[in-house]
C-alpha cells in the first residue's frame, strides 16, 4: 500500500524542472516589460499627437474622431497582450510553486506572497483605465464643436473600459493536479504520486487566518494491469474524510483530507512488478470546504456545483517498468 512521503529519489529532476520554470518566468517578465515600455510610450506619443489636432486644424472632425477611437483600440489590444503574457507567467509560477513544495524551497512562493499583499496588479489595471480616460479627455477637447462625435467617442471609451475590465476578469481556475515523478522505472523503484489542490477559493488568508478556507477532497489512486477487459488492481490508496472506507476495505485511509491552495499530498508506490506497461488511475473529488471561525467552531459547506467537472478530476497515465540490470 502507498504511504505519505516527503522525499523522492527523483528530486534532481524536479530541481531541473524548477530551474526551467524560473527561466520561463524571467523570459515572460522581460517580454511583458518590453511590451509595456514600448506600447505605453507609443500611446502617450499618440495622445500628444491627438492633442495637436485642435479645433482650428485642417483635419475633418470625423478623421479626428477616428484617430481617438483607434487609440482606444490600441489600448485594449495592449491590455489583451499583457494578459496573454501574464497567463504564461501564472502557469510557470504555479508549476514552480508546486515543485518548491517538494524541494523545500520558497523563492516563488515568497515573491507571490509579498506581491499579493501589496495588491500590485490593481495598479496596473488602473493604469489602463487612466490611459482610456486621458484619450477621452483629448477626444472631448478636439471634437467639442461636434456634440455627436463627442458622444460617439465617449461611448467608444466606455466600451474600451468594459473590455479592459472583462479581460482582467478572465481566469482559468483548475480544480486539482495529479502528477508522477517518472513514467519509466526499473523493477522495484518507487513511484512518487502527488496531488495538489489548485482551487483558488481554498487560499489561506495571511492577513486574517480566521478567514482561511480549506478544501475537502476524496482522493483515490490505483495501479492496474494495462489492457484486458478486467484489469487487476495491483496497488491502491484512498483518502476519504479521515475514516476507514468500509465499501472498499482493500484501500487504506491515509489521514486528514483538508487542503489549502497549492497544498500537496504525496505517496510512494513501490513498482515491484514484472517488466511491462501499467495504468495509473487517479481521481480527486471535492466534497466541500471547511472554515474555522474565531470561536473555534468549524463550518462545513458542501460543494453543490452543478457541473460535475468542477468537482471531480480524473487522470489516467501509462507507466512502464523495465528490467533492472543484472550486476556482472
Amino acid at each position: 500500500m502507498g504511504a505519505p512521503v516527503s522525499t523522492s529519489p527523483s528530486d534532481d529532476l524536479a530541481v531541473q524542472e524548477w530551474k526551467e520554470a524560473r527561466k520561463v518566468l524571467g523570459r515572460y517578465d522581460d517580454n511583458l516589460h518590453d511590451l509595456r515600455k514600448y506600447s505605453f510610450s507609443f500611446i502617450v506619443a499618440l495622445l500628444a499627437a491627438d492633442g495637436l489636432l485642435s479645433p482650428g486644424s485642417d483635419f475633418p472632425l470625423p478623421v479626428k474622431a477616428t484617430i481617438i477611437i483607434a487609440t482606444y483600440g490600441l489600448i485594449v489590444a495592449v491590455r489583451l497582450l499583457d494578459k496573454h503574457y501574464r497567463q504564461f507567467q501564472a502557469a510557470a509560477s504555479l508549476r514552480a510553486k508546486m515543485l518548491e513544495n517538494r524541494l523545500n524551497l520558497d523563492l516563488t512562493t515568497d515573491i507571490s506572497i509579498y506581491y499579493n499583499l501589496g495588491s500590485w496588479w490593481n495598479y496596473v489595471q488602473v493604469l489602463y483605465y487612466a490611459l482610456v480616460f486621458l484619450a477621452g479627455l483629448v477626444g472631448v477637447a478636439v471634437l467639442w464643436p461636434s456634440p455627436t462625435l463627442v458622444i460617439a467617442v465617449f461611448e467608444a471609451g466606455l466600451l474600451s473600459g468594459i473590455l479592459i475590465w472583462a479581460i482582467d476578469l478572465e481566469q482559468i481556475n483548475p480544480l486539482a493536479d495529479w502528477s508522477v515523478d517518472r513514467f519509466v522505472l526499473k523493477e522495484g523503484d518507487p513511484l512518487r504520486i502527488t496531488f495538489t489542490d489548485l482551487d483558488p477559493s481554498d487560499k489561506e488568508d495571511l492577513r486574517n487566518p480566521a478567514k482561511s478556507v480549506w478544501g475537502t477532497f476524496d482522493l483515490e489512486w490505483s495501479i492496474l494491469e494495462y489492457g484486458g477487459l478486467n484489469p487487476a488492481v495491483l496497488d491502491s490508496s484512498a483518502l476519504q474524510a479521515g475514516v476507514q472506507n468500509t465499501q472498499t476495505p482493500d484501500r487504506t485511509v491515509l489521514g486528514d483530507d483538508d487542503l489549502h491552495y497549492l497544498g500537496p499530498r504525496d505517496w510512494l508506490s513501490t513498482m515491484d512488478f514484472p517488466p511491462g506497461l501499467y495504468k495509473l488511475k487517479m481521481e480527486a473529488t471535492k466534497s466541500g470546504t471547511k472554515k474555522k471561525h474565531e470561536s473555534g467552531t468549524i463550518e462545513f459547506n458542501e460543494n453543490k456545483a452543478k457541473n460535475p467537472l468542477l468537482r471531480s478530476h480524473v487522470v489516467e497515465i501509462v507507466i512502464q517498468v523495465i528490467p533492472r540490470p543484472v550486476p556482472e
